[in-house]
């Protein structure tokens, strides 16, 4: 929503009435008049609603005051913040826009760049504006780290093929992520074609336990397709890895 500041003044003189008014862009209303007599100045205000003054003075009479548009109740938006525990970036999601008129669309900006209802990437510090079809306009600066954002953990990215030749290059079964401290108790399993388990280690973590191609006797096995589940934090990911011995 968009919100015009008109602020009046009304000066009461002896010699006479001086009237000024001044126009800002801001998200309220502010009404003042300013009494000037012989002991000096005080002023009297009000914010967020109109105001209107009548005075009278040695004959002359002043009113002051303005009239607020139909559309100034400030918008009402909800969010829903979650953090990437991968690169502690946030998404941020607008759940509701409320305040205008119930059919009224919007365009939604984070830090002057368009965006959609939810959007992924954002700084800790970042401004939202929000602008709707019937001249509405919402705009705030969140510290979204201070927001009890959600954590979201970073996915798990399993290669799909070893080759362990020693060359440095893929010589074991590398789980991406896996090593973060909310998949610390994850269990791996490597099954052949018939669905026999062939391999399994508890706490993979990519470096003391992980597998390279071997069964659980530590022999080699032979090169074809192996399939693999991943048992952690309550779910089970699964899929397959070729070994090319």
């Amino acid at each position: 929503m968009k919100i015009r500041i008109v602020l009046l003044f009304g000066m009461v003189l002896h010699l006479g009435i001086t009237q000024a008014q001044l126009s800002l862009e801001r998200q309220g209303i502010v009404s003042a008049t300013v009494y000037r007599s012989l002991d000096g100045f005080y002023v009297e205000s009000s914010l967020g609603q109109p105001f209107v003054a009548i005075i009278q003075s040695e004959g002359n009479v002043v009113t002051e005051g303005f009239h607020q548009p139909d559309n100034v109740s400030p918008l009402t938006v909800e969010l829903k913040v979650s953090v990437n525990d991968c690169d502690n970036t946030f998404e941020v999601e607008i759940r509701s826009v409320t305040g205008c008129e119930a059919n009224a669309s919007f365009v939604v900006m984070w830090n002057n760049q368009a965006a959609a209802i939810k959007t992924k990437g954002l700084p800790s510090f970042s401004t939202l504006r929000i602008t709707t079809s019937d001249g509405c306009t919402y705009e705030q600066a969140y510290y979204l780290n201070a927001m009890n954002p959600l954590v979201v953990p970073c996915d798990l990215f399993p290669y799909n093929f070893v080759t362990p030749n020693g060359d440095g290059q893929n010589d074991y079964f590398h789980i991406e992520n896996i090593e973060r401290p909310n998949y610390q108790n994850a269990h791996v399993r490597i099954f052949n074609r018939w669905g026999s388990v062939v391999w399994e280690g508890k706490k993979y973590d990519n470096k003391n336990v992980k597998w390279t191609g071997q069964n659980t006797e530590g022999k080699p096995l032979p090169a074809g397709t192996y399939f693999f589940t991943i048992d952690v934090i309550g779910t089970t990911k699964s899929g397959y890895v070729e070994l090319m011995q």
